[in-house]
């Protein structure tokens, strides 16, 4: 690549973390004022919840990029990594939906009997 490869990786999560700090703003927003007209508070509350508030989705944002890059890190060894990358990307998307329905196969009736 033409460009240092740290440049790359901020230019790709970049956007990610962005839009999540600021959807994360967005959502609690209103809860925040709706707390803080309830309570007495001062600055120092403030100024932690919209710290918080854009801090809240570091951890699921490295969560998703070390995923992507242990996804990537095993797809290449394969000789087709873009197949290879595809099928590891679609069991972890449906494992969890499977392991809740091992975990509560009665609601899997209920729904079928609707």
């Amino acid at each position: 690549l033409p460009v240092p490869t740290h440049v790359v990786v901020v230019a790709r999560t970049a956007p990610l973390y962005g839009f999540a700090a600021a959807l994360s703003a967005l959502m609690s927003a209103p809860l925040y004022a709706a707390y803080f007209s309830a309570t007495p508070s001062g600055p120092a509350e403030v100024a932690t919840a919209l710290a918080l508030s854009v801090l809240a989705p570091l951890a699921p944002a490295a969560v998703a990029t070390l995923a992507s890059l242990a996804l990537t890190s095993v797809a290449v060894r394969f000789r087709h990594a873009g197949a290879v990358q595809l099928a590891l990307s679609a069991l972890g998307y449906l494992s969890p939906e499977e392991f809740e329905r091992a975990n509560w196969p009665e609601d899997d009736r209920r729904l079928k009997a609707a």
